[in-house]
């Protein structure tokens, strides 16, 4: 090789194989002209294209160009390449060697990758050398251009101030990347002297991102002045109808109104021409940043929980999110990665190079996404791309050690969210075994969280259990049941674990604020490592974790309270604390040394007031026993106890639910002796707390009133009026039980408002009116009014079936106090209720019906009873039946009105009717038209009956009314019954000419039997029998009789056609001269006989 000086050859055979070849020659020059050198490097596998480069873009003095070469070929060796063969001109000793390593190392060449370069020295201290001594321009020259950014990138991960000086320098000195890099950087390291850099910088700048990086770091440098102004004059800026509902969300005294203003000021957006949702979304977080009004921050977090993630707030999520790093806004980072991990993408991408579908045509999505315009965002290469960026600055945090980390995570955790969480299931894979040949089942248990990346990372970093993916977006335990508990844990699995012990109130506060239970079971295992924190922890924290909704959380602080009780009785404030909690193991603990001595906890009013209002029903109980044992004097003091806790108490609404049975129980046996002795301003409390807007202070208060003898008559008839007019069913109950407490002669004067509250939907509020209508009852005035309200009511429908609903309250007034009133109604008012469609009107009727001084009874006819048969209440159907047995001579005088009750639905009452009619119903009672209408009925049971009696009470002479109108009949039990009257019918006539149009007038009913297709053989073989009898008797009619073989040999199945064949033919030869005549239908010939057998071959078959 012309020109070569010296090349050595590498080889690499881990992880593949790779060669390499590092040369050093002299450059091509001109005679005369000083001599300058090359390095060059090939690299690559030796079946494949190598790749070249060359260290020394010009040519240098053979110094440089040496040291050139042995810096390349120290990275080399570096990397794990051997040198093949070392030509004797160039010795290199193991010192000579570490001196070259430390020089590549000093210089920055890419003899290794970043990582290994900064994890290299065991300090971090020694990591932070290694990185300024990247930015020198001696070193920073050898470096690319993704070193170059990299290095950058990590000084602000490490907030190294000391190298802002040089990061100023190199603002400019390369590409938009490295812009971006440094202005990360110095806005991290917070070196004031910087600001004004990087305010030119946001302003000169032509790349978006840099200008927003730029104004980030400004702002984190700026002074609060400097950041004041910035914002005040973003907010000039806005349009008017924005601008003026912040200025009124401002002097808002409702923080939520406040923001309420300015979301309301939103909808109207369109008409605000260049204004950005994405970036006014990006001023509210600069505005909070320069700390001039709190209403930003959470009008900001309320946007980002509740935007949908799509192209028109995109750009800001990505901005925030980035700016959450930045300036490790812990809450803001936390909050915008749940939604990455929730939200799904608006386009579904396979790479970078995929095309999608917009305004009628396919677009590169890479090109798409770089407008200005853009019409693409948040794809799922994107989405998936900001999960694992969250778990990569997550892990960069711990492995630096950073106090950052479990800010950054707790912001992470806390926005976990169990609503938000999907549903824990069993997934069940089968895939086929290639070695056994045959298919594994393997089940997998998929907790809620089990598609939260970043979760399960911080939480299952070291747990062997838990499986995950290849791309780690799955999470899963093997199952061996169809258990679908979130697992406790036993032992630390969660990432960085001595960082989380380092700061046990990050865990604490997890355990205090967190909505997820994977949180919670995370926290409370790490926190039980840290017993000297858990020690000191106070009694309202301790208290605060007992009352927690998690599990988890309620084990850990029971466990610390043990431990501090182990040896000791709690003292009564601990006591109540642990009755207070609805965890059953903590509130036993408490029983148990109150069992104990409960002679001295029964006199304690304080401990009486917390069992009593304890969630678990065991204490509830427990104190039941322990009140009875109170004195007067503990009971007074339980009295003034209760009214504070009901001024006080933090319990959720529906928690003190479930207490109304107990503390209405306490003030009714217990207290009521102490109520009723309450001094006024005591009851002026109770009656204020009627106008609480929580409804279980309104409950309470009414049962003191109602206890207390005179309490209703301090209650405001204006807030007795709100009560009753509450649009709440429950607050209407409270009225209604206080209306009905007021004096008999003020409640006479309203019957209408009676009505109105017995009738209302609520079960309770009508309850309240039972002792009001029964006190009331006799007034027959009252009585009437109230009772026609009642029946218009109960001829409505009503939605609400069994005891609860309004017609059963009505239909039990009606039977008891209402009896009388409902009595003297008229009886054609007892009957509409009857026949009403409404089931409680029905109901109603039939109790009337069935009293045995009423009068509806006795008004009914038969008609009516018959159609009181088919009514929908037993009762009356029974009531019917009575009437039918006990007034036999009146059923026979109106038999047409009677026979209606066969028409009703209902099995038992048609059963008793046929069998009724059968006993009691004479031959000569029955009309023709009455058995043939029975043999006509749409039911079976009916036409059985109809067929019986006929049969029964046959009358020749009716032999062929019967034939004509059953014959009609398309059932083919009616045919059958009709087939054995067919012979009786015609020899009810003396004439042969009228027998003969009476045949005729059969002819649809012998052609409707005789075509039945497999079926009815008895009765088609009674016709064709029948009709081969008749055919007979004259030539008439044969020819009759012949025409309906005839079309039966032509159209039937030939099972039957041998048997019309054979009718033909007998026809035919008991009356030759009529079959030779034109008006025969068909002339049968007899088959003719071969004479020769022999001349039949299958040929001519």
């Amino acid at each position: 090789m012309q020109g070569m000086i010296k090349m050595v050859k590498l080889v690499r055979t881990s992880p593949t194989e790779r060669h390499c070849e590092i040369e050093l020659s002299q450059a091509p020059q001109g005679e005369g002209a000083t001599p300058l050198y090359l390095v060059n490097v090939r690299e690559g596998h030796p079946d494949a294209e190598w790749q070249e480069s060359t260290r020394t873009p010009f040519p240098v003095a053979l110094g440089q160009a040496q040291v050139l070469y042995a810096q390349v070929l120290a990275s080399k060796l570096e990397q794990g390449f051997v040198d093949t063969s070392v030509p004797p001109s160039i010795p290199v000793t193991p010192a000579a060697q570490d001196q070259v390593k430390a020089d590549a190392m000093q210089w920055g060449h890419s003899s290794q990758t970043l990582v290994q370069k900064i994890s290299k020295p065991a300090s971090v201290s020694g990591q932070e050398k290694i990185l300024l001594d990247r930015l020198p321009p001696r070193a920073w020259s050898g470096m690319s251009r993704a070193e170059r950014t990299r290095t950058v990138w990590r000084i602000g991960e490490r907030r190294l101030s000391a190298a802002v000086p040089r990061l100023v320098e190199l603002l400019g000195s390369a590409d938009a990347m490295l812009d971006y890099c440094v202005a990360y950087a110095i806005g991290r390291c917070g070196d004031a002297g910087a600001k004004q850099a990087m305010h030119e910088l946001s302003q000169r700048s032509k790349d978006a991102h840099v200008n927003h990086m730029a104004r980030q770091a400004w702002l984190a440098l700026a002074t609060p002045e400097e950041a004041q102004q910035f914002a005040q004059d973003m907010i000039t800026q806005w349009p008017i109808e924005l601008l003026a509902a912040w200025q009124k969300a401002q002097q808002a005294r409702d923080l939520q109104k406040g923001m309420d203003e300015v979301l309301l000021a939103l909808l109207s957006a369109k008409s605000w021409g260049a204004w950005r949702h994405d970036d006014w979304l990006e001023q509210l977080d600069m505005i909070d940043q320069a700390g001039i009004s709190s209403l930003a921050r959470h009008l900001l977090l309320q946007q980002l929980r509740n935007l949908p993630v799509n192209l028109l707030v995109f750009r800001a999520f990505r901005h925030l999110y980035k700016t959450a790093e930045f300036r490790a806004d812990a809450e803001l980072f936390g909050i915008l990665h749940q939604r990455f991990e929730k939200a799904w993408p608006l386009f579904l991408l396979s790479s970078n190079t995929s095309y999608v579908y917009l305004e009628r045509r396919y677009v590169s999505y890479a090109d798409e996404v770089k407008k200005t315009n853009t019409r693409v965002a948040y794809s799922s290469l994107t989405r998936d791309y900001l999960r694992r960026r969250t778990w990569r600055t997550l892990r960069r945090l711990g492995e630096l050690e950073s106090a950052d980390f479990t800010s950054m995570a707790t912001g992470v955790l806390l926005a976990c969210d169990d609503a938000h969480a999907d549903k824990a299931h069993i997934q069940r894979l089968v895939n086929w075994n290639y070695q056994s040949r045959s298919y594994t089942t393997e089940l997998r248990f998929l907790s809620p969280y089990a598609s939260w990346m970043v979760f399960n990372q911080l939480v299952h970093q070291h747990d062997s259990d838990v499986k995950t993916s290849r791309t780690a977006l799955k999470w899963w335990i093997p199952a061996t049941t169809d258990n679908l508990d979130y697992p406790p844990r036993t032992k630390r699995q969660e990432a960085f674990p001595k960082l989380w012990d380092a700061v046990p109130e990050k865990l604490l506060y997890l355990m205090q604020h967190s909505q997820c239970l994977g949180v919670h079971v995370f926290a409370a295992r790490a926190l039980v490592d840290n017993q000297a924190y858990c020690q000191q922890l106070s009694v309202e924290q301790l208290q605060g974790l007992l009352q927690s909704a998690y599990l988890p959380t309620k084990e850990f602080a029971f466990t610390i309270v043990k431990q501090r009780f182990a040896q000791q009785t709690p003292d009564l404030n601990w006591l109540m604390i642990l009755l207070a909690t609805d965890y059953q193991p903590a509130a036993d603990f408490a029983l148990g040394f109150i069992r104990k001595t409960p002679e001295l906890y029964a006199q304690d009013a304080g401990l009486i007031v917390a069992m009593i209002t304890s969630p678990s029903q065991g204490v509830r109980e427990t104190c039941r026993l322990l009140a009875h044992a109170t004195t007067a004097a503990t009971r007074l003091l339980i009295l003034s106890r209760l009214s504070i806790w009901a001024r006080q108490t933090t319990m959720a609404a529906n928690q003190i639910d479930t207490l109304r049975d107990d503390l209405q129980w306490l003030i009714q046996h217990v207290l009521a002796e102490q109520v009723a002795q309450l001094p006024d301003q005591d009851i002026a409390f109770w009656c204020d707390l009627l106008q609480s807007t929580n409804f279980w202070q309104q409950a309470l208060a009414t049962d003191i009133l109602l206890a207390h003898p005179a309490g209703i008559a301090h209650v405001s008839p204006l807030t007795l009026r709100d009560l009753l007019q509450d649009a709440d069913p429950g607050r209407q109950s409270l009225g209604s039980r206080l209306f009905a407490a007021l004096p008999a002669d003020v409640l006479r004067q309203q019957p209408d408002l009676v009505a109105t509250l017995a009738t209302a939907l609520d079960a309770r509020v009508r309850a309240a009116m039972t002792p009001v209508i029964t006190q009331l009852a006799t007034d027959a005035t009252f009585s009437g009014k109230l009772l026609a309200h009642f029946i218009d009511v109960i001829f409505r429908s009503d939605n609400t079936d069994g005891e609860e609903s309004v017609h059963a309250d009505i239909i039990n007034w009606c039977s008891g106090p209402l009896l009388t009133a409902i009595m003297a109604q008229p009886a054609d008012m007892q009957w509409r209720l009857l026949q009403a469609r409404s089931k409680g009107a029905q109901e109603l009727g039939a109790m009337l019906l069935i009293q045995a001084s009423g009068t509806l009874a006795a008004s009914l006819s038969v008609l009516q009873w018959a159609l009181l048969g088919r009514h929908a209440v037993l009762q009356v159907r029974l009531r019917a039946q009575h009437y039918f047995n006990q007034h036999v001579p009146e059923v026979r005088a109106s038999l047409n009105d009677a026979l209606r009750i066969l028409d009703t639905r209902w099995p038992e009452t048609r059963s008793f009717a046929a069998d009724y009619f059968a006993r009691n119903i004479s031959a000569d009672e029955w009309s023709l038209a009455q058995l043939l209408a029975l043999c006509d009925h749409q039911q079976a049971a009916i036409q059985r009956l109809g067929r019986q009696l006929i049969t029964r009470h046959f009358r020749m002479e009716d032999a062929a009314e019967y034939v004509l109108s059953l014959a009609q009949h398309p059932s083919a039990n009616m045919q059958l019954f009709v087939s054995q009257w067919l012979e009786q019918s015609v020899q009810a006539y003396d004439d042969m000419q009228a027998a003969l149009h009476h045949l005729q007038q059969l002819r649809p009913y012998f052609l409707s039997v005789l075509s039945h297709v497999n079926k009815a053989r008895t009765v088609k073989n009674r016709v064709i029998r029948f009709l081969q009898d008749q055919g007979l008797l004259s030539e008439a009619h044969a020819q009759f009789v012949a025409q309906i073989f005839t079309r039966q040999v032509l159209t039937v199945a030939i099972q039957d056609k041998a048997q019309y064949i054979l009718g033909l033919t007998q026809l035919q030869a008991a009356y030759p001269a009529l079959a030779e005549s034109a008006d025969w239908p068909m002339q049968l010939v007899a088959p003719r006989l071969h004479q020769d057998i022999a001349t039949i071959s299958a040929e001519s078959v």
